[in-house]
């Protein structure tokens, strides 16, 4: 659609456009040459001077715009349609054209040629790998009936037998490795002995072991733990907690004992928190009697490691005493044991300060010992 000729016939100007084409498509006045025709016009730029296209709005001039771009495209997309037609005709018309390749064709470029190979090779290499990998997942001929069938990976299976089957993120099962990071990483102070395993039946199986929990090397905690399982499906029948040592212990956990008689993972969490904080009790008591042990009340009863509860006085040269008492035990119906301190102060002049309060504020600020230590010395040596 050509907007200038229009315009042109409007404002008087169109006959002398004519005029001037058919000038020039005649011949010279001196009669030496013949004018040749102009030839096809360029599109139109953007940036055009065409007053036609001036005229037109942005939109309408973007819109003619896409529309050039979208016949040639559409001109460029026939082309190739029909470059595809006629290729597969000639592929059609010659299966073997590696056979019948001329000793013409062979004296081409050396360069060109070995682009063309190189290309081809490396084609035909990825097509080849997909097809070998189809074939082996996919593959359900006789060859693959010979082929062994994948084994049952389970605890027993080796560790990179499971490592090689394995496509998704739970656990491994191996046995090996999981009780090598559950004594590294849950139970570190743990030690485990089997005493006794024997067969009851066929599928009935029996085993016997001692626990220690050597956190604390004077004074371990340790106990013997029966259980019978079913070896056929691997489930647990019976668990029993035959003997527990210090003897004092075995009456302290008696009532969480038979609430989870059956259940070997809480008995065994629930102790190694004991252990735990049987020992941070006792980091704490060492602490102060090494910084104010010169100022300690002997203790009426001597205490045990495991006891319940643990008592340390402590007494000023102004007569003061600081009372402080840690109760390590297991809350009724909990499973998880707890401490609990508590201070106490006596004979000081007037009003008696809440230093519960004021230790467990410290606490939270600097923790257990740091706190303890701070409250000694400002209330007994100030």
């Amino acid at each position: 659609m050509d907007f200038t000729s229009d315009i042109g016939s409007d404002n008087g100007t169109g006959h002398s456009k004519h005029r001037l084409l058919d000038s020039s498509s005649s011949s010279s006045v001196l009669g030496d040459r013949e004018v040749t025709p102009a030839g096809p016009l360029e599109p139109v730029s953007q940036g055009s001077s065409d007053p036609g296209m001036e005229m037109l709005s942005k939109d309408d001039r973007r819109q003619l715009k896409l529309q050039d771009t979208k016949e040639r495209l559409l001109a460029e997309r026939q082309r190739l349609l029909q470059e595809v037609e006629r290729l597969k005709d000639e592929l059609a018309q010659t299966p073997n054209a590696q056979e019948q390749t001329s000793a013409s064709d062979e004296e081409e470029s050396e360069a060109g040629q070995s682009d063309d190979i190189d290309g081809n090779a490396a084609r035909t290499l990825v097509d080849l790998m997909a097809l070998a990998s189809k074939k082996s997942m996919f593959d359900s001929g006789p060859d693959a009936e010979d082929e062994p069938a994948p084994s049952i990976i389970d605890g027993n299976s080796g560790l990179q037998t499971e490592l090689t089957s394995k496509y998704d993120t739970l656990p491994l099962l191996n046995i090996d490795l999981r009780l090598r990071y559950i004594s590294q990483m849950t139970y570190p102070y743990v030690s485990i002995a089997i005493t006794k395993d024997t067969t009851v039946q066929d599928s009935q199986r029996s085993i016997s072991a001692d626990v220690t929990f050597n956190r604390n090397a004077v004074a371990p905690i340790s106990l013997t733990f029966n259980t019978e399982y079913n070896t056929s499906d691997e489930t647990l029948q019976r668990f029993t907690v035959s003997d527990i040592s210090p003897a004092g212990l075995n009456l302290t956990l008696r009532s969480f004992l038979q609430r989870h008689s059956g259940n070997p993972t809480a008995v065994l969490f629930c102790l190694s928190e004991y252990d735990r904080l049987l020992w941070a009790r006792e980091n704490l008591l060492n602490s102060l009697r090494s910084k104010y042990g010169s100022w300690e009340q002997a203790p009426q009863v001597t205490d045990h490691y495991t006891d319940v509860e643990r008592r340390l006085v402590l007494r000023s040269k102004a007569a003061h005493m600081l009372a402080i008492t840690v109760q390590v035990a297991v809350p009724p119906q909990e499973s998880i044991p707890r401490t609990t301190i508590s201070m106490t102060l006596d004979n000081t002049p007037g009003a008696t300060p809440d230093i519960n309060t004021v230790f467990y504020g410290l606490v939270r600020e600097y923790g257990v010992v740091a706190a303890a230590l701070h409250v000694t010395q400002t209330v007994l040596f100030p």
